[in-house]
């Protein structure tokens, strides 16, 4: 849509760092970040539209790089920090993903 407002990958990796209160482990930082940058512009992309297998993507490809993440009850809040700062619901998309 022209004329639309969007947050650049800055805001959106802003807004991922506020949501979840404290920094990700050294060692994760990099991929999460650039997790958080590329899945920021294709849900902004005017073709993109959220299904079922995208969901499932998704979901399976964040407990697939965050299963060995050290703090074991971390990996839940950095999934849910991202799908707040790009703007889906979690809920839906895991229910999608079934």
């Amino acid at each position: 849509q022209v004329g639309v407002q969007l947050k650049t990958v800055g805001e959106a990796f802003t807004e991922f760092t506020e949501i979840l209160g404290q920094p990700v482990n050294a060692l994760y930082k990099n991929m999460v970040t650039d997790i958080v940058g590329s899945t920021h512009l294709t849900v902004v992309s005017a073709r993109f539209k959220r299904d079922a297998v995208w969901s499932l993507g998704i979901i399976s490809a964040l407990e697939l790089l965050l299963k060995n993440y050290p703090e074991k009850d971390f990996q839940g809040k950095i999934q849910s920090a991202l799908f707040e700062c790009i703007g889906l619901d979690e809920a839906e998309g895991r229910a999608e993903a079934e």
